[in-house]
């Protein structure tokens, strides 16, 4: 009995297949979410750089799964990865950067 070929999934069948295993969320969904957040990052605004890295999925690493949004790689590897998703430590950090203090002063 001759064997099928597997078939050749497309770049798109590919991303949708990841999108679904990974965070139970489909192509359809992530371009939605993307045109909603006009393709920019949903924390700092910025577009991604053409050529560069797409949008990153955003979610909650807790029991709810939650995805929250779509991200540039900078916000989500370096402003939220490692761990660093308490939402009162990035109040303190904005608080902190928002202080007038000048330690030249005292």
């Amino acid at each position: 009995m001759p064997r099928s070929s597997p078939k050749i999934l497309s770049k798109a069948e590919k991303k949708d297949r990841y999108l679904l295993a990974k965070y139970n969320l489909t192509l359809k969904q992530y371009r939605q979410m993307e045109f909603e957040q006009q393709g920019r990052c949903k924390i700092c605004f910025r577009l991604p750089k053409e050529g560069g890295l797409p949008l990153r999925v955003d979610h909650d690493h807790g029991p709810s799964k939650r995805v929250r949004g779509l991200l540039c790689y900078r916000c989500n590897h370096r402003l939220l990865g490692r761990g660093l998703e308490d939402a009162f430590l990035h109040q303190q950090a904005a608080l902190y950067l928002l202080d007038t203090f000048d330690g030249r002063l005292l």
